[in-house]
């Protein structure tokens, strides 16, 4: 604590034994105490102002002031949702909710707060551009593509407002209105904008990042690589495109850049467990059994770990009532069990014995259970099992129409409860997918040239 707070401090107390219930010295002298992390004796103060009036604005933002900086945001958020549902719009409280709002990553309240902003007070660029971005979702393009132009209106070459329109036209969805979402992706309105960010200030990392992302996304890989090269030799934020290198390399068949790169991207802890899954599909093309399933547990290790990250951080956004998150990061750990899976699927090509080979099918198929290549390895070992078989056979044609194989062993094992013309449609299908299936093709010829009665 400096001099001039402890000066302060000392005239604030005087005055409270002046007056020990006034409150605009009660509530500086809290303040001063949460700047400086005193927070027994801030919260001691506000038990007594609380007794002398209990539904102050600033009580509830002080409260929540507090339990911000001991970074306990649910208890803020409560206090902080107490002034806005009373309708207190100072900057102070606006400011504070904001930054609870984006360390939640809670959107809907960041749009709520930022259009109070708008509302209540003289605001620059930045708070158009910050609500635009928060608004970037499917059922508000129209809304979020306003707010973006109006920014670009305000600061035309501000290079931060262009590369945030850029990335909203790389990625940009619509909902309909029957409900579905089409792709409002505008790559030619990307590149114009991101290459004029580039002719402000040519070495601007994220523009050259998005460039690299928006010409992986067209398919250019050269081009793509162009860009991304350049973000990795000036050492940008390297776990956002790794992968993608990686990918690339493959793309180009350059085999041994591929694993150097997916190599290098194991030693990330953000994108360590898709390195090492991505690693191991790669090695398991040629390298040694023992080596590959060790690369292979260590991937299942890494993504196991990332399951019970993400699990965690779940519970605690649906503790804050953030449904938006909750519902992305739900959508995370689904895609982390199904990498899981397939993982437990690609060992199971690798292993030796039946019992390890069936191992390996049971947990590819309970980390995922619509896994299509899992179930049909798991009808097949069951061969002599027809009951147990059908359903694995019936989860693969439900899951992936065009596997002839799947439907060839379902109807096999099913004809007898079936009607002459689900048979028939069955043997169609298979024929569909696979022309030169001969038995399939005899089969159907009998059903179609007999008798059906």
């Amino acid at each position: 604590m400096n001099k001039i707070d402890k000066k302060a401090i000392e005239h604030l107390n005087q005055s409270l034994e002046i007056n020990s219930e006034y409150l605009p010295s009660l509530f500086l002298l809290t303040e001063f105490y949460i700047d400086n992390g005193q927070y027994e004796l801030a919260e001691l103060n506000l038990e007594k102002i609380e007794t002398i009036d209990s539904k102050h604005a600033k009580l509830w933002f002080l409260k929540s002031k507090t339990a911000f900086k001991k970074e306990d945001y649910i208890e803020a958020k409560r206090f902080i949702d107490l002034c806005l549902a009373k309708k207190f719009y100072t900057e102070e409280i606006l400011h504070l909710a904001l930054s609870l709002a984006s360390i939640q990553n809670n959107n809907k309240d960041k749009v709520m707060i930022l259009e109070n902003w708008i509302l209540h007070h003289d605001v620059d660029y930045d708070k158009y551009l910050e609500l635009a971005k928060s608004l970037d979702q499917p059922n508000q393009y129209d809304k979020a593509l306003y707010y973006f132009q109006l920014a670009r209106d305000l600061q035309p070459n501000e290079v931060n407002v262009l590369v945030a329109f850029a990335r909203f036209h790389l990625f940009a969805k619509k909902e309909c209105t029957d409900g579905s979402v089409e792709s409002k992706a505008d790559y030619t309105k990307s590149k114009d904008l991101l290459f004029a960010v580039l002719a402000i200030k040519q070495d601007m990392d994220d523009a050259l990042f998005l460039l690299g992302e928006v010409y992986f996304r067209e398919k250019n890989f050269i081009k793509a690589r162009e860009y991304f090269t350049a973000c990795y030799d000036r050492n940008f934020n390297k776990c956002s495109f790794l992968l993608k290198l990686a990918e690339i390399a493959g793309h180009l068949s350059q085999t041994k850049i591929q694993e150097k790169i997916l190599v290098e991207a194991t030693l990330d802890p953000k994108i360590e467990g898709k390195a090492l899954t991505e690693l191991f599909k790669l090695k398991s093309k040629g390298e040694k059994r023992e080596k590959v399933l060790l690369i292979g547990y260590k991937a299942l290790v890494s993504l196991r770990r990332t399951i019970r990250v993400l699990q965690k951080n779940l519970k605690y956004q649906i503790a804050a009532n953030n449904f938006v998150e909750s519902k992305r990061i739900t959508k995370e750990i689904s895609t982390t069990y199904e990498e899981v899976s397939e993982v437990y699927f690609q060992c199971s090509r690798i292993v030796k014995s039946k019992r390890s080979i069936t191992l390996c099918i049971d947990r590819s198929i309970a980390f995922n259970p619509q896994n299509v290549k899992a179930n049909f390895r798991k009808g097949i070992l069951l061969n002599n099992e027809s009951t147990k078989c059908i359903a694995y056979f019936k989860t693969c044609i439900e899951n992936e129409w065009n596997h002839w194989e799947a439907r060839w062993h379902y109807l096999k094992l099913t004809e007898k409860e079936m009607t002459r013309e689900e048979v028939i449609s069955h043997l169609q299908t298979i024929l569909e997918c696979n022309p030169d299936h001969n038995e399939a093709r005899i089969y159907l010829n009998k059903l179609v040239f007999s008798n059906p009665d």
